[in-house]
């Protein structure tokens, strides 16, 4: 089991979008909150344990030793780097935020066609009754309702 995400919240920084969550070792115990907060630099993280400084220190070290089990990733031009803490919580984060984005989505009719997503001011629960409209105009389309959230996701990613 890995690291995970919760309690995502989102706000305007001075660079972007910044961020703040709590993340959780792959035993489910809540040990930090992490905050991109838009000024350059990495990432902030806030370790629970404080009061037991050493318990905080071995969070801390624990996350950085699994990183270094992760696969290298391409920095640029060829050049790969390891990854960190930083570059892992980017990504649980992006990737929760793009699954919560999907999952909003999918309250509505929505489709992939011709490359692209398009979705429909109906209701995701009368998808049955609106599919055979659809159709007519779309023949090729892919109903993301009518798919597993992962494969959704998976989908609206390559669109992007």
């Amino acid at each position: 089991m890995d690291y995970s995400v919760k309690n995502i919240k989102t706000f305007h920084g001075h660079d972007g979008g910044c961020w703040e969550a709590t993340l959780y070792n792959p035993k489910g115990k809540r040990v930090a909150i992490v905050t991109e907060d838009g000024w350059g630099g990495g990432l902030q993280f806030h370790w629970l344990n404080f009061a037991h400084k050493n318990n905080a220190n071995a969070d801390s070290i624990a996350l950085d030793v699994f990183c270094k089990t992760l696969p290298q990733w391409e920095l640029y031009d060829g050049e790969m780097t390891d990854t960190d803490a930083d570059v892992y919580l980017g990504g649980l984060v992006e990737a929760k935020l793009v699954e919560k984005e999907v999952k909003k989505m999918l309250k509505k009719v929505a489709i992939f066609d011709d490359g692209k997503i398009f979705t429909y001011k109906i209701p995701a629960s009368d998808l049955d009754r609106a599919m055979p409209v659809i159709l007519k105009q779309r023949p090729t389309a892919v109903f993301l309702n009518s798919l597993g959230l992962s494969e959704a996701v998976e989908i609206y990613q390559q669109a992007a």
